[in-house]
């Protein structure tokens, strides 16, 4: 079951106007390149980083979400992918605090951490965080599909 990222509206705004200023800035280096003798490999260069990150952040607005499937949960930000089998999921916990350390994989300050084991069989000290925008169906169903579950109130 696929289950999209719930998007703060500062995270939002913040994604957009970082992206516009990197695509700004590709169209200056543009304008910049026709008025001054900037060599090619610079203007290049120039333009290629910007736009890439451009693109990355775009990516990131559109494509985050989290996937619990038979075998495994995943999760997608924008052009990065990251999944672990179900069986190694630990437990869960709704929380707001954005200052706990975590693996972020959210676009909201309403996020649920992710405890899973290592292929050593430990817990990973470091979580992972999520915020899906239906966040007590997504519950249900990672409970549903990882029967063990420790769940903690937040």
């Amino acid at each position: 079951m696929r289950f999209s990222s719930k998007k703060d509206a500062w995270a939002s705004a913040l994604l957009w106007i970082v992206t516009l200023l990197m695509f700004g800035q590709c169209g200056f280096i543009i304008i910049l390149s026709t008025k001054a003798p900037i060599p090619l490999p610079w203007v290049a260069l120039l333009i290629a980083v910007p736009l890439f990150f451009g693109v990355l952040l775009i990516s990131i607005f559109f494509w985050t979400g989290y996937d619990i499937t038979a075998e495994h949960f995943a999760v997608r930000l924008g052009l990065f992918h990251f999944q672990i089998p179900l069986e190694r999921i630990a437990r869960v916990a709704p929380t707001r605090n954005v200052f706990a350390p975590s693996w972020g994989f959210a676009l909201s300050f309403d996020r649920i951490h992710i405890w899973y084991r290592r292929k050593n069989g430990k817990v990973a000290w470091l979580p992972i965080a999520i915020s899906p925008a239906e966040k007590a169906e997504f519950i249900r169903e990672l409970a549903r599909a990882v029967p063990d579950l420790q769940m903690e109130e937040g």
